[in-house]
């Protein structure tokens, strides 16, 4: 019987696949579509929701007379909770994106990570899209299933998101922030609760835990669940001192 193949060979695949061509496009498709299968945790029914959801929303957005010409934006769907990244040129035109992914069947929840200002030029894109590469690269070299974690990098922002141990959301969040090009990093991890206890069973008595020490980096709260980001440290600018000649 043949082995199954294994996700981390088909990683430089998946990765070439927004660049490819056409016929190149259908073999790295499937590639892709095989190694994902192999390594993700979602079901089958919220995956390809998940997929739908980023092709219907991301068709209405450019297809639209007012926002198409005008906005740079990225929809990413994990557990059908949409992250939007990207620029537009103000407040109306993000509200009407974000009012058509609010929308979109199946959609419970949205990310809005968009910024005010001009689309970024064609080499800043190729930047943040190097970027999230090396982050992939990354966790392929310390170990990690990189198909496991959906990076998306945008002006230099890191966002990870997945299903995901606490070690892998670590491991993830450490590897982005040692990335360089990457001036923050918001991770999104959609954990699964613990199963509850079998039924007729009276549950094991709790012995009381003790507060958690503060954690050794500076967190940024974020306006939405279960994420948390974090801000890597810069050195504080030199200042000239006022007598000098």
């Amino acid at each position: 019987m043949p082995s199954k193949p294994s996700p981390i060979f088909l990683l430089p695949l998946l990765l070439l696949l927004p660049l490819s061509g056409c016929t190149t496009l259908m073999v790295t498709t499937t590639a892709a579509g095989v190694a994902v299968a192999a390594s993700e945790r979602r079901s089958v029914g919220t995956f390809l929701d998940d997929q739908i959801i980023e092709i219907s929303v991301t068709d209405r957005i450019y297809g639209d007379p007012l926002l198409g010409k005008q906005v740079h934006l990225k929809v990413t769907s994990y557990d059908r909770v949409v992250l939007l990244t990207g620029e537009v040129p103000n407040d109306g035109l993000r509200q009407r994106a974000l009012g058509i992914v609010r929308e979109a069947r199946a959609v419970r929840a949205v990310l809005d990570e968009t910024r005010i200002a001009p689309p970024p030029p064609f080499s800043q894109r190729l930047r943040d899209r190097w970027t999230a590469l090396k982050i992939k690269l990354g966790l392929l070299g310390h170990g990690r299933n990189p198909l496991r974690t959906q990076v998306i990098v945008s002006a230099g922002t890191a966002y990870l998101l997945g299903e995901l141990s606490d070690e892998e959301a670590d491991a993830a969040v450490a590897v982005a922030r040692q990335t360089r090009g990457v001036r923050r990093v918001v991770l999104n991890n959609n954990v699964r609760t613990p199963a509850p206890a079998l039924a007729g069973g009276a549950p094991p008595p709790t012995e009381p835990v003790p507060p958690e020490e503060p954690p050794p980096e500076p967190a940024e709260a974020i306006p939405y669940s279960d994420a948390a980001a974090f801000e890597t440290p810069h050195p504080p600018p030199a200042v000239a001192e006022e007598n000098a000649p």
